[in-house]
């Protein structure tokens, strides 16, 4: 079990995070089908608060707010938890929505087929994506069959430094590592007395998250991300076995001190010359 401890709390009214949220709250991976079902939702709850066609119930309609406050009171990263704030505004739309009473003569019944059919075209698109990041995440956990038990991965994880709407869902994907295999993978979330379990590699920067994020060039916005020939070069080589790339195609000349063990598209996994180490145990990048 990870020690208790201090846990990062910050960035309260972000407001700049928080309009990003409230357009994020159906993302998903088509951004012409999630924004204007979004905008579905946001003119059914307003209709509902001025009374057109019908009105939230009070109890629903107290519960919603109060979710809303908090959403807005609540920093962006809680107790070392990033999204804190934003993971309350789909709760609070969803609240809304199920307080809405139809309105004596209003056409309940055109109001019944308009929600149904919502459902089942939201319900039909998330499906689809589902299946979709599934068969992407079987592809890339073929690598797996590959691997030792027990073995320490180094993970990247191909990224970039701006965020596409549909995204990869591949950020923790090495974590398969751990529950599969038995092994020891670099996505860890460093989190002071939230983790199930504790990290013992001394890899420094190298042994938590974000360090399995792969982006080509430095991100202005993010200086906390390696780039993909900085991380290949520094991370301690006598502390990992393996190095797993997921969407991270490097040169030929990149993988110095690593054998292919398998290797598809722009994904591979590499044997780690463990002698080959270019940092000190417990060593950050500067």
């Amino acid at each position: 079990m990870a020690a208790g401890g201090a846990a990062e709390t910050g960035r309260f009214i972000d407001l700049v995070a928080k309009l990003k949220g409230l357009g994020s709250v159906l993302r998903d991976r088509w951004i012409w089908l999630d924004l204007p079902a979004l905008l579905v939702v946001v003119a059914a709850v307003y209709a509902g608060i001025r009374g057109q066609a019908g009105r939230i119930a009070p109890q629903a309609a107290a519960a919603a707010a109060l979710t809303a406050l908090a959403f807005l009171l609540l920093p962006f990263t809680l107790l070392g938890s990033a999204y804190a704030d934003l993971r309350l505004l789909p709760f609070a739309f969803a609240v809304a929505l199920a307080g809405l009473n139809p309105k004596e003569g209003a056409p309940v019944r055109a109001i019944a087929l308009a929600g149904l059919a919502f459902f089942l075209v939201r319900t039909l698109a998330t499906a689809t994506s589902f299946a979709l990041y599934d068969a992407d995440w079987q592809r890339e956990l073929v690598a797996l069959d590959h691997l030792p038990r027990g073995a320490r991965v180094f993970a990247l994880v191909g990224d970039s430094c701006d965020q596409p709407w549909a995204h990869s869902r591949r950020t923790h994907l090495p974590a398969f590592a751990t529950a599969r295999r038995a092994a020891f993978a670099n996505d860890q979330w460093r989190m002071e007395g939230a983790p199930l379990l504790s990290v013992k590699v001394p890899a420094g920067y190298f042994a938590h998250d974000p360090s399995q994020i792969s982006v080509v060039q430095p991100c202005p916005h993010d200086p906390n991300l390696l780039p993909r020939a900085d991380a290949l070069t520094d991370f301690p080589h006598n502390l990992f076995t393996h190095v797993w790339l997921i969407d991270a195609p490097i040169p030929p000349h990149a993988a110095a001190g690593l054998t292919l063990v398998w290797k598809q598209g722009g994904s591979a996994l590499y044997a780690v010359d463990r002698s080959a180490s270019r940092l000190p145990a417990g060593a950050a990048p500067q």
